[in-house]
């Protein structure tokens, strides 16, 4: 049978999918009470949604993995990831918190960027396009992300030394990271289709 570690990793991971699904589905008008621009206020809320969800699945991997330890142990490896990730920005040797922050910055960066691609090619269309291309614009969305996904943890690193991402990758490989950037590509597109109401208000 499983351990009671092994059952509470487990109900810890089906808390963040259930969270994250409310997220995804019904998500709270974030930014609209502070920002009165619909384009702005629509823009960050994809990105808060979209960047949130995204971590889902590699955080879920990472306590699964450590399932037979103790919950702190599988969020401190969860934390130790998005840390390795700053060390495109800043030296290995800086300090965790430094290197905690500029993971952080690293993420917002591409999930803002992204989705404002994202966005931008939304808003360009059409509204009748809008209606008869939701789902192929959510696939290609989400598959396209492979082609970041090789970009990010393939090619780059072949040019720009990362020694803690590529520690990271060694012990996790990069099938969990791969999964995020699905999930990101998916939780944006998904957003967008589907608070498509408050998109009357953009300007084209």
């Amino acid at each position: 049978g499983l351990s009671d570690g092994a059952r509470t990793m487990m109900i810890v991971v089906a808390l963040v999918w259930f969270l994250a699904f409310c997220l995804q589905c019904s998500p709270p008008l974030l930014t609209q009470r502070f920002i009165k621009d619909p384009w702005k206020s629509f823009y960050l809320d994809a990105v808060i949604v979209s960047s949130l969800v995204s971590g889902v699945p590699s955080v879920s991997i990472c306590l699964l993995l450590h399932s037979q330890q103790s919950l702190t142990v599988g969020l401190t490896h969860a934390i130790n990831s998005l840390a390795a990730v700053g060390n495109a920005l800043i030296p290995e040797d800086s300090s965790f918190g430094l290197l905690l922050f500029a993971g952080g910055v690293v993420h917002y960066l591409m999930c803002s960027s992204l989705s404002f691609v994202y966005l931008s090619i939304w808003s360009a269309l059409a509204p009748p396009e809008r209606e008869n291309k939701q789902y192929e614009f959510m696939t290609l969305g989400t598959v396209g992300m492979v082609l970041v996904h090789l970009i990010n943890l393939h090619i780059l690193p072949a040019f720009w030394k990362m020694p803690l991402l590529d520690e990271l990758l060694i012990e996790t490989t990069s099938w969990p990271h791969l999964c995020d950037h699905l999930m990101f590509g998916f939780s944006l597109t998904h957003f967008i289709v589907h608070q498509r109401h408050r998109l009357s208000k953009l300007k084209s």
